[in-house]
């Protein structure tokens, strides 16, 4: 005997329903957190150009790549 569940029934990990459509609001802070990353990633690779200030850039790269993330997996789940 199987139980199936329809789409409009179904719900995530958190208990909520989902009506299987993304926000805006969600997409965009997406695009922007991944924005953050990567160009987190650039500053990082760039510290070894800046001589004298090696460990001030890679500090700051560390710093967007942790603000990327943070955006990513806690504040948009908390906004939505």
């Amino acid at each position: 005997m199987s139980t199936q569940v329809s789409s409009s029934e179904a719900t995530g990990l958190n208990g909520e329903r989902s009506s299987g459509t993304t926000s805006l609001v969600t997409v965009l802070g997406l695009i922007f957190a991944f924005l953050l990353v990567f160009g987190g990633f650039y500053v990082i690779g760039s510290a070894f150009a800046a001589e004298g200030y090696e460990a001030i850039v890679f500090g700051a790269g560390v710093l967007i790549d942790a603000l990327g993330l943070w955006i990513a997996f806690w504040l948009i789940s908390k906004i939505d």
